[in-house]
């Protein structure tokens, strides 16, 4: 288990510094790293309060307040769709560190595992961006007080962890498709 976080932290750092151009070493570059996921985090919240509470206030009358929810899901998953099929390609197949992780005495599953799990943190953070405004702006703009229970904050958190764990098994389902019927092709083909 101690391996597998070591290699999580080291997957989870190729990422932020895979999100840059800047060709420094050191400090500096794990700062921009971390710089442009604030960004993409300040932007994720503010675009999804600003819809959220359009749509709830739009919404909110007819009492249909349950579609804001669903249209922000849709939303986190078209937008971790988006991250993974990035995230896939440069952290899982490019991997700068991937000779040299394949060369230790670690099996490829842990190393896979753990390139996976950090895709999966990513995309989590992601969905938690895009539904807990949600959740907020629900909380102050909805007429029958269904935002303030605790069953409705429970329920937003268990989506919230589902939906990039969806997303990730349908794209896993996918991969595997496409790998055993096109699989023998590619090899012989290499």
């Amino acid at each position: 288990m101690k391996k597998f976080f070591a290699l999580l932290k080291v997957s989870v750092q190729s990422m932020l510094l895979s999100s840059t151009n800047s060709q420094g070493r050191g400090k500096k570059k794990a700062a921009t790293g971390l710089g442009a996921m604030v960004i993409i985090a300040f932007l994720g919240l503010y675009l999804s309060g600003f819809y959220s509470y359009a749509l709830m206030d739009a919404l909110a009358p007819s009492h249909m307040e349950i579609l804001v929810f669903i249209f922000m899901a849709i939303a986190a998953l078209v937008g971790g769709l988006l991250i993974t099929t990035f995230a896939v390609k440069g952290v899982v197949f490019d991997g700068r560190d991937n000779d040299l992780l394949l060369s230790m005495p670690l099996p490829s599953t842990l190393l896979v595992a753990c390139r996976v799990t950090a895709i999966y943190l990513e995309n989590l953070l992601f969905s938690f961006f895009m539904l807990l405004p949600a959740g907020v702006v629900c909380m102050l703009m909805t007429q029958n007080g269904v935002g303030h229970s605790l069953l409705f904050w429970l329920r937003l958190l268990i989506a919230a962890l589902a939906l990039p764990l969806s997303l990730l098994a349908a794209l896993t389902a996918v991969c595997v498709f496409v790998l055993v019927k096109k699989g023998p092709a590619m090899l012989k083909a290499l």
